[in-house]
């Protein structure tokens, strides 16, 4: 299984990373929604974990071009923010209906959370 990781902290990256990496997934990181996009034009996913809060454009205006290029894809984000008690984050990750971890986010739930979303 195979999953992007849009990041923009280098180290919360490769901790995300190490961590799905050992639990057998094949990882593929982005540092924005705009270099996932160029990502996902060359390599197929079967889950996104995605930072919230990331450079260029919120993880909300990545997740509704992501639902219009690929709805079913869509389906299969997870949400990961430090902002989750912020209204405003709070009510737009409200409205994708995706599933989120708050930071610091424990790495056996991201695992877990993960497993969830590729039917694991």
């Amino acid at each position: 299984m195979h999953v992007l990781l849009i990041e923009d902290d280098a180290d919360v990256a490769t901790r995300y990373a190490d961590a799905l990496g050992r639990a057998g997934f094949t990882i593929s990181m982005a540092g924005s929604g705009a270099d996932a996009f160029k990502v996902l034009e060359r390599q197929a996913v079967d889950a996104i974990v995605c930072d919230f809060t990331l450079p260029g454009e919120d993880g909300s205006t990545f997740f509704e071009r992501l639902a219009q290029r690929s709805p079913e894809l869509a389906e299969r984000v997870l949400f990961v923010t430090g902002w989750s008690k912020d209204s405003k984050t709070s009510s737009l990750l409200e409205l994708t209906g995706r599933p989120v971890l708050t930071k610091p986010v424990d790495l056996e739930d991201l695992t877990i959370a993960v497993r969830r979303i590729v039917g694991a």
